[in-house]
């Protein structure tokens, strides 16, 4: 993530990451739409539990494939009907935050693709990396994540400092 494109952020940890997302959402909210954020059925607390304390928003949660990977046909139909058809009245998909790697099944999800979903109905794209962050090269800019969340000891660093990496302006 080149310095001149994004911000680093030094937390307690990942969910203190989060929570700085989750409060920035809520302080952006607009008076014409009501805010959605979008998680999967596998995540961590840390990345589901700060999401249900936006106020005004509301959750929806994607399923997974038979191989443990995010449905992207879900992910994409979800966008669709909240953001471009928008029959769900005012809610918008505001956020996707997603787990990058599944500490239970073992799996990476394609985050370059995620992002082109995403990003192609207006949405942002928050990953947690705590389970991936160690095992994995991530070109933050290449993947089009806008903010990415982890915690140092993940890294072998010590306990108690977290990472925020946020597109700059967000």
């Amino acid at each position: 993530a080149p310095l001149s494109e994004y911000d680093l952020i030094f937390t307690s940890n990942t969910t203190e990451s989060i929570n700085l997302v989750a409060e920035g959402i809520s302080s952006n909210n607009g008076h014409d739409t009501a805010p959605v954020i979008m998680n999967t059925l596998l995540e961590h607390n840390s990345n589901d539990l700060p999401w249900r304390m936006v106020p005004g928003a509301s959750m929806i949660r994607l399923s997974i494939d038979s191989q443990g990977f995010i449905d992207l046909k879900q992910l994409e139909a979800c966008l669709c009907d909240y953001n471009s058809n928008k029959i769900h009245g005012v809610k918008r998909i505001k956020l996707v935050a997603i787990s990058g790697a599944s500490n239970v099944l073992g799996v990476y999800n394609d985050l370059e693709v995620i992002s082109q979903i995403v990003h192609r109905y207006g949405a942002l794209l928050l990953v947690d990396a705590a389970q991936m962050v160690a095992h994995r090269s991530i070109s933050i800019k290449k993947t089009g994540i806008d903010f990415l969340a982890f915690s140092a000891h993940k890294v072998y660093a010590p306990f108690g400092t977290g990472v925020l990496i946020a597109r700059k302006g967000l």
